[in-house]
């Protein structure tokens, strides 16, 4: 699995910036390098800690990069981030299918990112102007506190 998708997922999933990721270098010898990661979600209290990464590239920048790239997409992996492929399950060489956010029903943690240019953002926006209640939104989509802001503003000036 590719570590920008994993990226992109995250990023869908939590937002830009909503997650963390801290790298403790553990181990350097002549031919190895290994790290130890931990993801942190804060406004979801979400912690995954101690999976370690490795990498044995020639140049040493690249051995560490490679080392923290190996632990992300562990990371990944054990969010089931990709699953499908580990799984078997082929989606077709559409590349537009890669980039298509996966749906909520999948896991908990992986619910739509509402933003403003969310095609139900109207939806959303119509609803709370209405008297709909932003907590009955959050089973569906991840709305962070910027977001629910908007949201109340937009709803306001509906």
């Amino acid at each position: 699995m590719k570590s920008f998708y994993v990226v992109e997922r995250l990023n869908q999933c939590f937002g830009i910036g909503g997650w963390i990721i801290n790298n403790l270098f553990i181990e350097r010898d002549k031919s190895w390098v290994v790290v130890k990661a931990t993801l942190n979600v804060p406004e979801y209290g979400i912690t995954i800690p101690d999976i370690f990464g490795g990498n044995d590239h020639a140049d040493l920048g690249d051995a560490y990069k490679g080392a923290c790239t190996d632990a992300l997409t562990k990371i990944g992996s054990y969010l089931g981030i990709g699953m499908d492929v580990y799984k078997g399950i082929d989606n077709g060489d559409d590349a537009n299918k890669a980039s298509q956010p996966v749906k909520a029903k999948e896991t908990p943690i992986q619910k739509e990112l509402l933003t403003p240019d969310h095609v139900n953002w109207d939806k959303a926006v119509k609803y709370v102007s209405d008297g709909g209640n932003i907590t009955d939104l959050t089973k569906k989509y991840i709305i962070n506190g910027k977001i629910e802001k908007l949201l109340i503003n937009a709803a306001i000036h509906e």
